[in-house]
């Protein structure tokens, strides 16, 4: 496995798509890893969201309560409109399987049920989560979304990585967050890219 020294200095950070102080961010951290790649991402895609939306706030703290009933502090990476929670989720899941999506989508739904359960969230507060790279096959999506929904938590895959694609997605999550627009099962489950 290689060490930070062994990765390249990202070289090709957008300036018109990425906020100025993510990309000092970087460049302050210095070589790219994958940990500062997945923060990296959370960060435009926050930016994004301000940029774009009304009545934004960004990795925002929130008091969880675990399953055993300690107090712990979580961060949402985007909440909208005071009720909407957004999740974006940037590991690669294009090669999982059915059981490995399953148990993600379990992990992750938890997580922002979590959020949504805080005593500081409004009783209408809905969970999303934002798959920026979605498994390929259409079983293991179905699979994630599945697991994830048996918390309450609403999936969005977007098409690609790109700012756009995930911001539709994030768009489409709010749309759906209407009280009238969620399917019978409540989940809203959908996939904004397509196979």
């Amino acid at each position: 496995m290689g060490t930070r020294s062994d990765v390249g200095k990202p070289t090709d950070i957008q300036e018109s798509t990425t906020p100025p102080e993510v990309r000092q961010e970087i460049d302050d951290e210095g070589p790219m890893t994958p940990q500062t790649f997945g923060t990296f991402g959370h960060g435009g895609y926050e930016w994004a969201a301000e940029e774009r939306l009304d009545d934004v706030e960004s990795n925002r703290s929130v008091l969880i309560i675990k399953p055993d009933g300690s107090e712990a502090q979580g961060y949402i990476d985007t909440f909208i409109n005071e009720r909407v929670i957004i999740d974006y989720k940037t590991n690669d899941m294009r090669d999982w399987g059915e059981a490995e999506a399953r148990r993600y989508g379990n992990e992750h739904g938890q997580q922002v049920q979590e959020y949504v359960n805080s005593p500081e969230m409004p009783d209408d507060a809905r969970g999303w989560i934002v798959a920026t790279v979605p498994p390929e096959s259409a079983e293991s999506r179905q699979a994630y979304s599945d697991a994830a929904g048996v918390h309450d938590v609403g999936v969005k895959f977007s098409a690609s990585e790109q700012q756009e694609d995930v911001m539709e997605a994030v768009s489409e999550a709010v749309a759906e967050s209407e009280p009238a627009s969620t399917d019978a099962g409540g989940n809203g489950n959908t996939d904004s890219s397509e196979l």
